[in-house]
């Protein structure tokens, strides 16, 4: 146990040293060379000896620190499970699995932790118990799905996602006959994942909602597709919410229907159905993203994104001084260009998704030739060519007097000036380049 309790010591010296901004190059290298020695270490009683005592460690310092302790323990569990599986005892398998079914009823809070390495734990985590599914699953190991599915958390999605992704991409583990049974079993359990998933994305916790949509859009490449999931997502996709997390949902939600759409041996029925299910929200999807564009978003950003046009009282807060106020102007223009840039992003895969969507296509274009709208802000005007780009698809039939119009706007554009003054500024220039990119782009669809 001494000599246990000295790896262990230099362990975590070691993770300190890292850790430490004030550690030199040479530092970080030896306790680099240290840790990856120690994991090699062929005594499976020592790797996980130290590995529960990292995982068990706690700090009065920073949750990061603590946490990274955590993460290399969890490294050094996954070194026993990969490659000494097979020459430990029955009694130490089960101990790990019994410590696995733990993590399952304890609830870990991203709050606790900086999201980067909190993240990191999970797929930690995961990366074990997917180690030790595909070696016990479901011979040796057959309450593992209980135990999984028991709590709504974020580990299981995590769990769910990684084996899916193995199994069915990754085509883990490498004898056939074993990813077979895995396979199987895991299909025989389809239902009851995926009733879990929609648990989990019915919950008011956002993060576990939107790992939820990730975990499916992994099982959607393989998977049987489940139509209750395919409505939520739909549902969610139509939903009239705009703050930077649901718009991140939106694009994931978006990313998980095409990969339906695109699997290589979907049948034509069942892209049918998809696109069926998708064209029956498809009017409440446009009037959510566009009635947010026309009356929120773009009159915010045309009207109040130059320091010229809005002054320290317009938006209704107080400023101590001018350093406050700038500071404030500063962040306030980075976040509101962000999520036009979030929002031109679900436009664009919602025009791929998009079977049939041509009567409100011209509707949308010209909206987006509106010159009431197109002030003289180069970043909101390049945006909505952005949005206008991710159209080109419908331009065959749209009116001729709205392609008259879009053609007339990018060649405009791509002599664009301020105030007909002559500028040589980055944002006027990138302007006149994606107009140009523009007019080829329409060009070449005719």
């Amino acid at each position: 146990m001494v000599y246990n309790r000295n790896y262990f010591i230099h362990l975590c010296h070691s993770i300190d040293v890292i850790m430490d901004e004030k550690s030199g190059l040479q530092e970080r290298n030896t306790a680099n060379q240290y840790m990856d020695s120690f994991k090699s270490n062929q005594n499976v009683f020592i790797l996980f000896d130290v590995s529960l005592r990292l995982l068990n460690q706690t700090t009065d310092e920073l949750n990061t620190k603590s946490v990274v302790y955590k993460v290399f323990g969890l490294q050094t569990l996954e070194v026993v499970i990969k490659f000494h599986w097979n020459s430990i005892d029955d009694s130490l398998k089960q101990q790990i699995k019994q410590l696995i079914q733990n993590w399952f009823l304890v609830d870990l809070s991203s709050d606790e932790v900086v999201v980067k390495e909190w993240r990191h734990m999970m797929n930690g985590l995961s990366r074990c118990v997917v180690e030790v599914v595909i070696r016990e699953w479901p011979q040796n190991w057959p309450q593992f799905i209980p135990h999984l599915l028991q709590k709504e958390s974020t580990l299981s999605l995590y769990c769910i996602w990684q084996l899916s992704e193995d199994i069915g991409i990754f085509f883990r583990p490498n004898n056939g006959q074993r990813r077979r049974e895995i396979t199987n079993e895991l299909n025989n359990n389809l239902n009851e994942i995926y009733s879990y998933i929609y648990k989990c994305m019915d919950s008011p916790d956002t993060d576990l909602c939107l790992t939820a949509i990730c975990t499916l859009n992994v099982m959607f490449e393989w998977t049987q597709l489940d139509e209750n999931l395919l409505n939520a997502l739909m549902q969610r996709l139509a939903a009239d919410y705009h703050h930077n997390k649901c718009i991140q949902m939106k694009q994931s939600i978006c990313d998980c229907l095409l990969v339906c759409l695109n699997r290589k041996q979907l049948k034509p029925n069942d892209k049918i159905a998809i696109q069926t299910l998708h064209n029956n929200y498809n009017i409440s999807i446009i009037v959510s993203i566009v009635g947010s564009l026309q009356t929120n978003l773009l009159p915010l950003i045309a009207h109040k994104i130059s320091r010229q046009e809005i002054s320290k009282n317009s938006l209704g807060f107080e400023f101590d001084d001018n350093e406050d106020f700038e500071s404030f102007f500063l962040k306030f223009r980075a976040d509101t260009i962000e999520l036009l840039r979030q929002m031109t992003f679900v436009w664009e895969i919602l025009a791929q998704l998009s079977a049939a969507f041509f009567a409100e296509s011209d509707t949308l274009l010209r909206l987006l030739i509106d010159k009431t709208l197109m002030r003289d802000n180069p970043n909101v005007i390049s945006s909505q060519l952005s949005c206008i780009s991710a159209l080109t698809v419908f331009l065959p039939h749209i009116s001729d007097y709205s392609l008259k119009h879009i053609i007339e706007r990018t060649l405009v554009l791509s002599s664009f000036t301020i105030d007909g003054q002559e500028t040589k500024s980055k944002d006027v220039k990138n302007l006149r380049r994606h107009a140009c990119s523009l007019f080829i782009k329409i060009c070449q669809t005719y």
